[in-house]
């Protein structure tokens, strides 16, 4: 979800990863136009905080938004008018509609009903009253493209066309309206959201997919965790790059009077350069802006993906190869596997903690992922297919910025299974563009239904919604007879301790190794009646009582030897 922190801040130190060969630009021709629909699920962002207001006005030259009269409640620290440099071409157009809100802080925005607008070189141009409709439903997203295609498209003929989505945002689902009821467990955040088989239905009820040439330049999330695998195939077909963010976003998000500037001033600009522009002007807005607090300036996170067919098919192919290898590698061994790279890779959201439980991270860096794979005794082929992965990641991300806490973070995410919740599943499984071999995997190791293999990810099209059922009781036996390590009596294990290293140290055999994704801690005081007896494995259990000082993190495990040391 996009989420918002006020606070004084310290610049923190950048980071840029990016890969940028210039080849001749999608378009040269300085007269062409664009179009950019802008689709705003304000909700909480917008009552509490503003976010939505703000950004309306950054790219304003002139003065549209003003609050309401006691409005802000004090919750809101927001000049009533941004003095923006922009000033927009005639040659491009942006087509907004606004909705998802309980409470619009400004007198210019309708709560109770869908405002819709269309911004230019003459200023804001209301469309005309539009029946309140649900921002979370496929409906009102097709409504909306299938009006700018309709209305705005028939006479200004865009050359290109861009597409953002505005709102909270997580798993597989963005922009949920907060003024209609949370009835399916497939919905975020108390309202009902968009997923990605809602957003694929409504774009191809309107504009067919060409993935050679598709209907939009660019389709941006400006909300949390949306650059992932996942969405990222949803959208193939329908945009040349997407631009999002692998962490959680500050209710700043994208910094629109810088972008909106230079596409206006140069509008013959390719739209790998133009995502360029947005993801690095949005992530130095945030360095710069002191009202940002220091952990979003730190976790913050900005990529480009190319959707081309050049770029994504080698990441799908290798992607899917990848999931293969690890369901015919064997649940018994892979799933440990899978759990040890799991728990040292990047992971999202990080919010205010440095480190991540496993079960806390719902999404995963997939390229450390898979370096992370090959750093177990693991099978060869699964080892060479974790190879290609990281070599397509490498050639379809474009562009890839983070913070100094983000490290790690490579542009493209993918949900986390490893975190054990049936009902994330089941809303994951549901997607249709899910790669077949993942769910597979997935579902057999948390032992639930699988109605997936007839799933043809090949050629991606719209298929009723496959529901697959959790069966948790059964799934919950299954792990305890896949991974049962009750035989495993850590009370046998020796601890050797290195004095001049301070190391404390033991040896997992090979079979241990196997049943074991990762090795954890926690710093205990022992108390005993009597006050001569000395502190042993097999004493454990005379303890009166213990005292919990914390967890000791710094242990690192060798794999290939067994060796686990405790610094």
């Amino acid at each position: 979800m996009k989420k918002f922190l006020m606070l004084v801040a310290v610049v923190s130190a950048i980071f840029y990863s990016a890969s940028w060969t210039f080849a001749a630009a999608e378009s040269d021709n300085s007269n062409d136009k664009w179009l950019i629909y802008w689709y705003i699920s304000a909700g909480n962002l917008e009552w509490q905080y503003g976010s939505a207001t703000e950004d309306l006005q950054e790219m304003v030259n002139q003065k549209f938004i003003s609050f309401k009269e006691g409005s802000t409640g004090g919750k809101v620290n927001l000049p009533i008018y941004i003095n923006s440099d922009v000033k927009i071409s005639p040659n491009v157009k942006i087509l907004i509609q606004t909705g998802g809100c309980k409470n619009w802080l400004t007198e210019d925005i309708p709560t109770n009903t869908i405002g819709r607008y269309l911004y230019d070189s003459d200023g804001f141009h209301y469309q005309g009253s539009f029946t309140d409709a649900n921002m979370g439903s496929a409906d009102t997203l097709e409504d909306f493209l299938r009006y700018g295609k309709n209305n705005i498209e028939k006479d200004f003929k865009p050359d290109h066309r861009m597409f953002i989505f505005w709102g909270h945002g997580g798993l597989v689902t963005v922009c949920p309206d907060e003024r209609y009821s949370d009835t399916s467990p497939l919905k975020i955040d108390k309202g009902e959201a968009l997923d990605l088989n809602e957003i694929r239905r409504a774009f191809s009820k309107v504009y067919k997919a060409s993935p050679d040439n598709p209907p939009f330049e660019i389709i941006g999330f400006d909300s949390c965790l949306r650059a992932t695998y996942e969405n990222a195939n949803n959208i193939y077909g329908f945009a040349r790059y997407m631009i999002a963010s692998e962490e959680e976003e500050s209710g700043y998000g994208w910094y629109y009077s810088d972008w909106i500037k230079k596409l206006s001033e140069n509008p013959s600009i390719s739209s790998k350069q133009l995502s360029k522009i947005i993801c690095e002007s949005s992530f130095n807005y945030l360095q710069t802006n002191e009202d940002v607090s220091d952990d979003f300036k730190s976790n913050a996170t900005f990529s480009t993906i190319d959707l081309s067919p050049s770029k994504w098919i080698p990441l799908r192919n290798a992607y899917d190869s990848f999931m293969k290898n690890c369901y015919k590698y064997g649940v018994d061994y892979v799933y440990n596997d899978l759990g040890y790279a799991a728990e040292n890779t990047t992971g999202y959201p990080l919010g205010n903690n440095q480190k991540l439980a496993l079960g806390e991270k719902e999404m995963l860096d997939l390229k450390t992922f898979a370096e992370n794979i090959k750093l177990r005794p693991t099978n060869q082929s699964l080892i060479e297919s974790a190879d290609n992965l990281i070599n397509a990641i490498d050639s379809a991300v474009v562009c890839n910025i983070y913070g100094e806490t983000r490290i790690g973070s490579n542009g493209i995410s993918f949900y986390n299974p490893f975190r054990g919740n049936n009902e994330e599943f089941e809303m994951y499984a549901s997607q249709n563009t899910i790669s077949k071999h993942t769910k597979r995997l997935y579902e057999r190791l948390f032992n639930l239904s699988n109605e997936s293999d007839n799933l043809n990810t090949d050629n991606i099209q719209e298929t009723s919604s496959r529901s697959t059922r959790s069966r948790s009781s059964k799934r919950s036996q299954r792990l305890r007879e896949m991974y049962d390590i009750s035989d495993i009596h850590f009370s046998d294990i020796t601890f050797d301790y290195n004095e001049d290293k301070g190391e404390i140290y033991f040896n997992l055999t090979p079979d241990q190794i196997q049943r074991i994704s990762y090795v954890s801690g926690s710093i205990s005081f022992g108390m005993f009646k009597d006050e001569d007896q000395s502190f042993v494995i097999d004493d454990a259990n005379n303890c009166d009582k213990y005292i919990y000082l914390g967890e000791d993190t710094k242990i690192q495990s060798d794999w290939n030897t067994g060796k686990v040391t405790i610094k």
